[in-house]
């Protein structure tokens, strides 16, 4: 009994040795990725967000779509001054009409407002454009991504 005791606190003392430093690594990469990442996060939830949301809703309208339902993805990424830089769609489906519905929504709703200070101006900025049905619509965003989005590649 006692040999069986002393096995499983050898056991248990071994796998916290050898996991110990893979914890160590992720929660100090998780730190150093959180910290990098602090401004972006801090977009995501600020005043900022909500004003590029508002903006974009101003110049949204539904789309006939039948029983096709439509969505289109916008990414982006802002000057200092709130003009954009980069720009690029894409539908699922594919839908031209859609995504040139939604370029002209952004060309309408430029200038946005001009970037808070400290914020990283480098930021891709993802908006999700949705026409469920004939009489809906909806939008997603903005989500803030230190990295083109990988399901968009």
């Amino acid at each position: 009994m006692q040999l069986i005791k002393f096995l499983q606190i050898l056991l248990t003392v071994a796998i916290y040795l050898f996991a110990l430093p893979d914890y160590t690594f992720a929660k100090s990469h998780h730190k150093k990725h959180k910290e990098k990442n602090r401004a972006i996060d801090a977009l995501f939830s600020s005043p900022y967000s909500k004003l590029i949301k508002d903006k974009l809703w101003l110049h949204f309208d539904n789309m006939q779509v039948g029983s096709n339902p439509q969505e289109v993805t916008a990414v982006f990424q802002l000057s200092p001054q709130g003009t954009i830089t980069y720009f690029f769609l894409k539908g699922k489906p594919q839908n031209p009409s859609a995504e040139k519905r939604v370029s002209d929504i952004f060309a309408k709703a430029q200038p946005f407002a001009p970037v808070p200070l400290g914020y990283p101006t480098n930021a891709f900025i993802e908006v999700n454009f949705r026409w469920p049905d004939n009489n809906s619509k909806g939008i997603s965003g903005p989500y803030f991504e230190e990295e083109f989005p990988k399901v968009l590649r």
